[in-house]
């Protein structure tokens, strides 16, 4: 931005990540991940932070074994003047 000859810094506005209803999944069972990544609209890609409880697939939580699964959430970036959310996880 330049405002009276001087180069002014852009400002990004925060982004958050917002889980919707946690599924419930037993093993050899699925449920389906929700999250909305705020302002920007980007997508939310899901990862599991415990592996050996649970996978993700595409927005899909896939029971393994007994266990606690905590699921990850990132956003896509992009160049849009907001800053990338931080991850944010959470067993379902």
């Amino acid at each position: 931005m330049v405002r009276g000859g001087q180069v002014l810094p852009s400002l990004k506005a925060n982004q958050t990540i917002t889980f919707g209803p946690a599924p419930t999944v037993v093993v050899g069972g699925i449920g389906t991940l929700s999250a909305n990544g705020g302002a920007s609209g980007n997508p939310v890609i899901f990862s599991s932070q415990t592996a050996a409880v649970c996978t993700t697939i595409d927005g899909t939580v896939t029971g393994v074994a007994a266990g606690t699964c905590t699921i990850a959430a990132s956003l896509v970036p992009t160049g849009a003047g907001l800053n990338l959310a931080a991850p944010s996880d959470r067993p379902p």
